[in-house]
C-alpha cells in the first residue's frame, strides 16, 4: 500500500504541510509571504535567480493614479 498524502484532519480542517529544514518566509508583521524570486509576469524563477522587485502592497492612488501605473506596466510589456 502507497502512503498517502492526507491534508486533511480528523474534523476535516486543513492542515499545514510541513517540510523538515524550510521554515517559512514571514514578513515584519508576521504574514507569511515567499521570498522565492519572480520574473516581470510573477511567475517564481529558482531560489538564487535574480528577480524584479515586488510591487508594493497597500498602496493608495486615485483612480486617476491608477490609470496612469497601468498604462505604464503596460508599455513596459507587464500586463
Amino acid at each position: 500500500m502507497e502512503p498517502r498524502d492526507d491534508r486533511s484532519g480528523a474534523s476535516g480542517e486543513e492542515r499545514a504541510v510541513v517540510r523538515p529544514g524550510r521554515a517559512r518566509d514571514r514578513d515584519a508583521e508576521g504574514r507569511a509571504r515567499n521570498a522565492r524570486p519572480r520574473d516581470g509576469l510573477g511567475r517564481p524563477l529558482p531560489y538564487g535567480a535574480p528577480g524584479v522587485p515586488r510591487a508594493p502592497e497597500g498602496v493608495v492612488r486615485t483612480a486617476g493614479a491608477s490609470v496612469d501605473e497601468a498604462q505604464e506596466l503596460l508599455r513596459a510589456g507587464r500586463p
